[in-house]
């Protein structure tokens, strides 16, 4: 992953954004809920109704990003941002042909994430990131580093240092490889 950003929503723990691969190719996103396509002017694009499958991909030559399926066929040279419908941050999606499997088993498929997804070409690097936001407590509970055969001390140890640099990116203005 990339390094952290966060932003203060109102009421509201801070969210962290995070860098989860560089898109190389053509990528699904399946929704449990209602999800909005948006521009990077906030323009609406279309929606995405909860257990349909999209697609998505970066076309470099045509500096295009793409969402096929679901009844959408969308184009944008903004980049594209999936939000719940709801605004519900601690709302599921699946990238379902991603593999992230653990090696204490292998059936386990850590592809399902929480919050926003957004998919943002770096002009500096010439990198597309897909990057997902959420908020940090769910950012802290989802961390795999760990088995729970590890005593609790260990857990509550690793979130501390997990949420102390997750802050320190946060506070210091560190780029999240969008630029």
């Amino acid at each position: 992953p990339v390094a952290f950003s966060g932003t203060e929503q109102l009421g509201q723990e801070p969210s962290i954004r995070v860098g989860l691969f560089k898109l190389d190719g053509t990528e699904q996103f399946t929704p449990s809920a209602d999800y909005r396509v948006k521009d990077g002017n906030n323009a609406e694009l279309g929606s995405i109704p909860a257990g349909a499958t999209v697609a998505f991909s970066y076309d470099g030559d045509a500096a295009m990003y793409r969402v096929v399926g679901a009844g959408l066929n969308i184009q944008s040279s903004p980049y594209i941002r999936f939000e719940p419908a709801d605004g519900n941050l601690g709302t599921l999606f699946t990238l379902p042909n991603r593999e992230r499997r653990v090696s204490w088993n292998k059936s386990l498929n850590y592809n399902k994430y929480r919050g926003m997804l957004e998919l943002r070409h770096g002009e500096k690097n010439n990198t597309v990131w897909v990057i997902n936001e959420l908020l940090m407590e769910y950012y802290l509970k989802g961390l795999a580093e760990t088995s729970n055969n590890q005593p609790e001390a260990f857990h509550k140890a690793l979130v501390v240092a997990a949420r102390t640099y997750a802050y320190y990116h946060m506070q210091s203005g560190a780029e999240d490889g969008n630029t």
